[in-house]
């Protein structure tokens, strides 16, 4: 991906293009709301990952509490108009912790939670460096589908039936193919 340092749109058409957000890839409902389930995005500078829990399943037995939903990644990389390779590796939390008996356990800790690679070089776990917001899982829709819709380059909204927050810049060099 090549991102450059560069304002939103002149003339946004709606307050969702004009904050600023650029999806690489966003997962967001199909219909009625505009709640983002997953998405990948550069904003301010910054290479952001959004992983919202889904709603609570009372057979599980989870409690109800904050989860890491955000880690927003402040690297120079990311508008720097060079070509880089980026890697996010995501490791899920084990059975004690989503059951509420453990914060923490020996190999999982909520920073350790999500990496970045950048060319192949971790991002080291740093405060200045990431920044982890929590959220509640999301509430359950009351007669209406719960489908989602994946797409790349930008995030389906679907309260005002169309395709908001593109990014625009390359996700992939050109290159040439020889037949």
């Amino acid at each position: 991906m090549r991102h450059d340092a560069h304002s939103p749109p002149v003339h946004p058409t709606s307050q969702d293009e004009a904050n600023g957000r650029e999806h690489v890839v966003c997962a967001s409902d199909e219909e009625e709301k505009n709640r983002h389930h997953f998405a990948v995005y550069v904003h301010n500078c910054k290479l952001a990952m959004l992983l919202r829990r889904e709603p609570v399943n009372q057979k599980t037995h989870e409690q109800v509490r904050l989860y890491p939903s955000q880690w927003r990644f402040s690297v120079d990389d990311v508008c720097d108009n060079q070509w880089h390779h980026y890697a996010l590796t995501f490791r899920p939390p084990p059975t004690s912790v989503v059951q509420g008996l453990a914060d923490e356990t020996d190999d999982w800790t909520v920073e350790t939670q999500v990496k970045l690679l950048i060319d192949g070089d971790p991002i080291p776990v740093d405060g200045d460096l990431i920044q982890i917001t929590e959220d509640v899982p999301m509430h359950l829709i009351r007669q209406h589908s719960t489908q989602t819709r994946m797409t790349v380059g930008a995030c389906w909204h679907s309260r005002v039936a169309r395709y908001v927050q593109h990014f625009t810049v390359s996700l992939s060099p050109p290159s040439e193919v020889a037949f």
